[in-house]
């Protein structure tokens, strides 16, 4: 991350969970007197470097305060194994910050934040579509800090030599370039490409773009039960096309 970004993330990292506390009840901030009824120590886990978070955590209390925020960096090998051998022992973060593919996994130390709290309403029109999984029938099992989103770069050279002035914005539009963009000689070898996508060892993140491509066909991929969640890629799509 550059310094912009760096000091975005931490910014909104202290709103984050300055907001957890609040929605989750652990502090109140209506409390009589006109006190703020902010106290205790909040440990929070993460395997975001210390040197770019801690510190702003470190100042969230304020001079003169009995509320404090404690980070802890954590290594990503051992992250999950550290995590379920802290709350065995009762010795857990009050706060953990996880990668989308370990909240399942974490079901059983979360503590959801009633929909009393805040509803499951509010929270869809708060955050972007991915951040449903965060959804569970006892409540709110986290909040989304970060999106790391797909982005398909394009040779600017290329379009303008072919007289396209636009790139394309849907996939309907990618492929129909395809006869202006691919350039083969006379025995067929193919000398310029549209779209640099090989075999699927050699290409980053290609389980996300096979996930990506299903998704915006209307294919959820994985729907949610009573019980938990079932593999939903065999069913027809959600506009009734087949698998």
């Amino acid at each position: 991350m550059n310094n912009f970004q760096t000091i975005l993330v931490a910014i909104f990292l202290a709103f984050f969970v300055f907001g957890v506390l609040i929605f989750s009840g652990i502090i109140n901030l209506g409390s009589k007197g006109g006190s703020s009824g902010i106290s205790g120590k909040i440990t929070v886990w993460g395997t975001l470097p210390s040197l770019e978070v801690a510190d702003l955590f470190a100042n969230m209390g304020g001079s003169g305060s009995n509320f404090s925020v404690n980070y802890v960096e954590q290594k990503k090998e051992t992250y999950q194994q550290d995590l379920i051998e802290a709350f065995a022992k009762n010795v857990g973060p009050d706060l953990f910050i996880l990668p989308s593919d370990m909240v399942l996994k974490n079901n059983d130390f979360i503590y959801k934040i009633p929909y009393a709290n805040l509803s499951e309403k509010t929270f869809k029109s708060s955050f972007i579509d991915g951040a449903n999984i965060y959804l569970s029938k006892d409540g709110v099992m986290g909040y989304p800090i970060l999106v790391d989103p797909l982005v398909l770069y394009y040779n600017k050279n290329i379009l303008t030599n072919q007289s396209i002035l636009y790139p394309p914005t849907t996939w309907d539009e990618l492929f129909n370039l395809s006869d202006k963009l691919i350039k083969k000689d006379v025995n067929g070898n193919i000398s310029q490409g549209m779209i640099a996508l090989g075999q699927y060892d050699n290409v980053n993140h290609t389980k996300d773009i096979l996930s990506m491509l299903l998704l915006q066909s209307a294919n959820p991929i994985v729907s949610r039960t009573d019980t938990g969640y079932r593999l939903a890629i065999k069913d027809n799509a959600l506009d009734g096309s087949s698998p």
